[in-house]
């Protein structure tokens, strides 16, 4: 079990992180990776509160979907062109989200059909292009991260369960996540009023499971649309048979290896966490890692980066998902403000 007090722990950060030996890291029981609500969060929720939140929108907020999960795609279109019409200059005076040197500050999160969104108080985006960020498995967890440095993208949280299966069945239809999009871009329209809000970068980010998330849009060929890929102690693979001799199963590594080329040229941004974290059964991420940087020929390869920690518990693993901040940062942020200029 994760220790109740897991999350308060101080977690480590990426200047601490330094090259695992590769295969040397001792077995480890495998982590529980317990689901938590996506209900929404309260800015001034602590983690541990967090993990357990259940509560009721607050004032303001858009209305839950209804019990049987499916999207009212019609009245939320409904009220975007009725929020549009009321208040067709909302916004113009506002100083835009992306230009301000000030702190973005954020609202609170808010349910979709499908999980929770974050995004900033003010939606004066230039032109209307919202950069658009996908963090799937708990999210939600991170919020303190994500308002301290999500610079102004829309942050959407998706949590479907434990496991890699519970994050590639929602998405085998290739058409779902665009239909994610539109439904979040729907909702901000109608927040707004301004009918010129758009998709117009869109990152994925996981912790843990969330991987397989990313996997499957990635194969679909969503990396063309994806601008970046952040893995939080989140890549695993099966075992060739028999699983003694652990040779890694590469055939479903393969849409990280094309995104990871790519970021090697400088197109696309890849960044891999691992902790030393060793599974019984499947591959950890620090074997899939080093598959990854072997493919590639190192580890800081153009905007392809690897990062390792020490750590072979729960709580080291949990560590993982608090590094958003960090990796934003070092490597994201930089890479999101060279694009600002020419988002449309």
């Amino acid at each position: 079990m994760v220790p109740d007090d897991a999350t308060d722990r101080v977690t480590p950060t990426l200047a601490a992180a330094s090259p695992i030996p590769r295969g040397g890291a001792a077995s480890a029981a495998r982590p529980s990776r317990e689901a938590a609500s996506a209900a929404p969060i309260s800015r001034e929720a602590t983690p541990a509160s967090r993990e357990a939140a259940s509560s009721t929108p607050s004032s303001g907020e858009a209305a839950p979907p209804p019990a049987d999960g499916a999207a009212p795609a019609a009245s939320l279109e409904a009220r975007a062109a009725a929020a549009a019409a009321r208040s067709v200059a909302k916004g113009a005076g506002e100083r835009d989200v992306l230009s301000s040197t000030d702190p973005v500050e954020y609202d609170f999160w808010r349910r979709t059909s499908f999980g929770v969104y974050l995004a900033p108080r003010s939606l004066a985006y230039p032109g209307g292009a919202v950069p658009l960020v996908f963090h799937f498995h708990m999210g939600h967890l991170a919020d303190k991260e994500w308002r301290e440095a999500g610079g102004g993208a829309v942050v959407v949280s998706v949590t479907w369960g434990e496991g890699a299966a519970r994050y590639r069945a929602p998405l085998e239809d290739s058409g779902r996540f665009q239909a994610m999009i539109d439904e979040v871009m729907l909702l901000l329209r109608a927040r707004s009023g301004d009918a010129r809000l758009h998709a117009a970068r869109v990152s994925l980010f996981a912790w843990s499971a969330g991987y397989a998330s990313v996997q499957t849009l990635l194969a679909q060929g969503y990396g063309a649309r994806v601008d970046a890929v952040v893995l939080l102690d989140g890549l695993h693979t099966d075992y060739t048979r028999p699983r003694r001799k652990r040779q890694l199963e590469v055939e479903p590594l393969a849409p990280f290896v094309a995104f990871a080329r790519a970021a090697a040229a400088g197109k696309k941004l890849f960044i891999v966490t691992h902790s030393a974290i060793a599974p019984f059964d499947y591959a950890s991420t620090t074997e899939t890692s080093a598959y990854l940087s072997g493919a590639l020929g190192g580890e800081d390869i153009g905007n392809f980066h690897v990062r390792g920690l020490p750590g072979e518990d729960a709580a080291a693993h949990i560590a993982h998902l608090h590094l958003v901040g960090d990796v934003i940062r070092e490597f994201v942020d930089p890479w999101w403000k060279r694009d600002e200029g020419r988002l449309h």
